[in-house]
């Protein structure tokens, strides 16, 4: 027995799986999932000049000596399903520009949607059901992560971790074509893939696609038969007790009352910085001072950044000492750097490193958890702030994503194709057109999209 009455936790979630029907899905929410697919395409071919993002195509190339069904974005070649996966969530997140869900502090596209592209590749799947497999893992993840706070834990660890295999395996099992009591399965070996740790936060480029590769291992033992705990969820040994140290709260269930009513895609916000959503507005407050008083670091005596309370566990857990955390970040902007991927791939240079230490954060109740001020103080006695919790993006349009990031590879035929496929995926017969758009080497495609 649960909170809400017989059924798990598990059981619930795979009928909003098996059972969501696409003309169910809210139109703004349909939009948002093409915004964010678009979103992580680009992202995914920005990836290939990262570290990670070149380590993961020589992986899958490695995994996949002879190829195989699924589109690596980007590249000639393709790679069985489990490491076509692998490679496409690095590429995604390797730009560090995953999407993110605030609360609960999950990043869910890189986890759902390499699944949804290589899944819906090798079964055909039409355009509208992989839309709604999309929208599915996050509310998968959205639910079940609810609004806990890592960082306030005894001990601090990463959640997303735990919670991305679940959303992966529901998105899977949609695809698959799986029963609800499949699901359930395909759930509850998607508990026992849970992982990570905050110990060399520093070298967690790959947890990612470790999580949405087990999500798929998991809706595979499922479809081949392999049962799993039903409570897997809310069970005394369960992932609520062992890893977000609580009984599961009555907010969760209250979440998952709203299923096929609230879609939980329709909050998620793309980033286009390279950083930590949280960290977007610092750096642009810093960014915006060095410009206007032509701040340089031997000029600066100190800088005090002020963040809200509510970050304070955050920070002290891990992130201020890490090469991504706020104090590094000012530290490249003054210094004269600019924020990108391929500056984390570098070791921080003695520059960076003393003006790291001149930097020191101060935490103040009554903030949003955007908020952020950045005070200056120079050698010369002046003192210079600013402060905000919001930064606006200037809208791009998905021809200017795409191209951006891959006018280099892929002709302007097969970005104008890729871009009118997804503004009407609904209506695309079979999602390997889509994935055609996104190999070099081929023509692209030039079919309707008639269901």
């Amino acid at each position: 027995m649960t909170a809400a009455g017989t059924a798990t936790i598990t059981q619930r979630l795979s009928e909003h799986v098996v059972g969501l029907r696409f003309r169910d899905i809210s139109p703004d929410a349909v939009a948002k999932t093409k915004d964010l697919l678009i979103h992580h395409i680009a992202s995914a071919l920005r990836g290939r000049s990262t570290t990670s993002g070149r380590q993961a195509i020589g992986i899958a190339r490695e995994l996949s000596p002879t190829g195989g069904q699924c589109t690596i974005i980007g590249q000639n070649f393709g790679a069985n399903l489990l490491d076509a996966v692998l490679a496409n969530s690095s590429l995604m997140a390797s730009a560090g520009t995953a999407d993110f869900l605030l609360p609960p502090g999950i990043n869910p596209g890189v986890a759902a949607q390499p699944v949804a592209w290589a899944v819906g590749e090798i079964t055909r799947s039409t355009g509208r059901e992989l839309l709604a497999a999309v929208a599915i893992g996050y509310d998968v993840m959205a639910k079940l992560h609810g609004t806990v706070w890592t960082w306030d834990l005894d001990v601090p660890r990463p959640l997303k971790f735990v919670i991305e295999p679940f959303g992966a395996a529901a998105t899977a099992a949609r695809l698959l074509g799986l029963t609800v009591e499949q699901t359930v399965w395909a759930l509850g070996h998607a508990g026992q893939a849970g992982m990570g740790v905050y110990e060399g936060s520093e070298y967690l480029s790959f947890m990612h696609p470790l999580a949405a590769r087990n999500g798929i291992m998991a809706a595979t033992l499922a479809k081949a038969g392999v049962p799993a705990s039903s409570t897997i969820i809310e069970g005394r040994h369960g992932v609520h007790r062992t890893f977000f140290l609580e009984d599961v709260p009555d907010a969760l269930y209250d979440g998952l009352a709203t299923l096929g009513q609230e879609f939980e895609i329709s909050r998620a916000q793309a980033n286009r910085s390279a950083t930590s959503v949280l960290n977007v507005i610092p750096v642009a407050l810093a960014q915006q001072l060095v410009a206007e008083h032509q701040l340089s670091a031997d000029h600066i005596a100190s800088i005090q950044l002020t963040l809200p309370a509510e970050r304070r566990s955050r920070e002290k857990a891990y992130y201020s000492y890490s090469h991504r955390g706020p104090r590094y970040l000012l530290a490249i902007i003054v210094t004269g750097g600019q924020i990108n991927v391929t500056r984390f791939d570098e070791a921080a240079g003695p520059d960076v490193l003393a003006m790291a230490a001149k930097i020191s954060l101060r935490f103040e109740d009554g903030h949003s958890i955007y908020y952020a001020r950045v005070d200056v103080n120079t050698t010369d006695g002046q003192r210079y702030s600013a402060e905000g919790d919001r930064h606006d993006q200037s809208p791009l349009s998905w021809e200017e994503q795409l191209g951006g990031a891959g006018a280099d590879l892929l002709s302007g035929v097969k970005l104008r194709r890729l871009a009118d496929q997804l503004r009407h995926l609904e209506d695309v017969d079979d999602i390997s057109e889509v994935m055609a758009c996104l190999r070099p080497g081929e023509s692209a495609p030039t079919g309707g999209h008639t269901i």
